[in-house]
């Protein structure tokens, strides 16, 4: 159990470095007037990543399997998105670095039902 706890601590650390990061990246992106706004399919792509992502680390405080759940399948559909969109999927680590916390609360929530069984 002392791992799992363990490893809990660390995907909520990350996911509060995770939430930040994606908040400021809105933050600016918003107040810059010479970006375009997003239009058609990009608000889709949107609600999926940074949106999706960041409600299922927030759920997650509270429901871990939920709120990974959440945020991997946004993360998955956004790139399967990104793929039929540009024929490519996002390139660099960045989504999945500010996503990684949705996986360690999966195995968080795996782990700490396995032990409870």
């Amino acid at each position: 159990m002392k791992n799992a706890i363990v490893l809990l601590r660390i995907a909520k650390v990350w996911s509060l470095i995770s939430i930040g990061f994606i908040v400021f990246f809105m933050i600016g992106y918003a107040m810059d007037p010479n970006e375009p706004r997003p239009v058609g399919i990009e608000w889709f792509e949107l609600s999926l990543f940074p949106m999706g992502v960041l409600v299922g680390m927030i759920l997650s405080w509270k429901y871990a399997r939920t709120g990974a759940v959440i945020s991997i399948v946004c993360l998955v559909v956004f790139y399967f998105v990104e793929y039929a969109l540009k024929g490519r999927f996002p390139g660099g680590p960045f989504f999945l670095l500010v996503s990684a916390p949705a996986f360690l609360f999966l195995i968080y929530s795996l782990m700490a039902h396995r032990q409870s069984a």
